[in-house]
């Protein structure tokens, strides 16, 4: 009998990228908040634009993103990184309102968290449903993951996005 996780799919089903989709839409609101702060300098300010709360509307599927944004420039990011986990705050009190340092910080708790995840699932809300990581298959290929996502798609093991 074939193992349900790795057996070809019998109907592949289309799949839709909504990764691609929350991506391209992470992209759009941060280009327009970007825009919009300009003039502000004031943090609770900047996070009350309508962009960024409906960065945060996105929930825990923005988080990728927004720690990808802060390695690439670090900004103030951490009211919707709190306001979307909770009472998680990687920054120590010494690093407070050092936006290098406070970046730094979430970036590594993101490492020492999330780094090696294959898969993460998330429901219509934007709520982390699943994570799958592969543990005997390190550095796994995009190509393997993909197979891997479709194989559990098309038997159900996760709803279609």
């Amino acid at each position: 009998m074939n193992d349900p996780i790795t057996a070809p799919a019998k109907k592949p089903r289309p799949l839709c990228d909504a990764g691609a989709d929350a991506r391209r839409k992470f992209e759009a609101l941060t280009s327009q908040w970007k825009v919009e702060k300009v003039f502000i300098s004031s943090v609770p300010d900047m996070a009350m634009l309508s962009p960024y709360q409906q960065i945060i509307g996105m929930g825990e599927q923005a988080i990728p993103f927004i720690l990808k944004e802060l390695e690439r420039e670090p900004d103030h990011w951490f009211w919707a990184l709190r306001a979307i986990l909770g009472d998680i705050d990687p920054v120590p009190p010494a690093s407070k309102g050092k936006v290098k340092e406070m970046a730094e910080a979430w970036i590594f708790w993101s490492g020492s968290t999330m780094k090696n995840v294959d898969i993460a699932v998330y429901n219509p809300d934007g709520k982390l449903q699943l994570v799958v990581e592969v543990k005997n298959k390190p550095r796994a290929s995009a190509e393997w993951v993909a197979y891997l996502r479709r194989n559990l798609l098309a038997h159900a093991f996760i709803p279609p996005s």
